[in-house]
């Protein structure tokens, strides 16, 4: 039987405690989105909202596996803890600020009919660039 050389590295695997805070960062996002446009039946919201979950959280169970142990490594408390200090502040600034005003404005858009509704092909162009994006 063969044993693991101490030369290779061990694979480290992100912890379930780091995976419900993925979870939860991504259902906060179409949360968001329909608490503001106060609306359960807005379809597009509905597609979104799958669109997001779907990237968000299958893309990061992709990117667990190439290279394995990768999204681990950058999650090691050491790592961050020997980050600069403007690291520390803007990181988490800059992961909110870009996607939950986003999704705030278009639910409070919907919500008090800020803008005329989308023609079909419209949304579905739309839906296709996130989907490759």
């Amino acid at each position: 039987m063969s044993t693991k050389s101490e030369s290779e590295p061990v694979v480290k695997k992100v912890s379930p405690r780091q995976w419900l805070r993925l979870v939860l960062a991504y259902l906060l996002i179409p949360l968001m989105l329909l608490i503001c446009a106060w609306d359960l039946s807005w379809r597009q919201a509905w597609v979104y909202s799958v669109l997001i979950l779907s990237a968000g959280i299958g893309g990061r169970i992709w990117a667990e596996q190439r290279p394995p142990g990768l999204t681990a490594e950058r999650k090691n408390i050491e790592n961050i803890q020997k980050a600069k200090a403007w690291d520390k502040v803007l990181a988490p600034l800059m992961a909110v600020s870009i996607s939950y005003p986003m999704v705030m404005v278009s639910g409070l858009d919907h919500r008090y009919n800020g803008s005329p509704e989308f023609p079909l092909w419209l949304s579905v162009i739309g839906f296709t660039l996130i989907t490759f994006g």
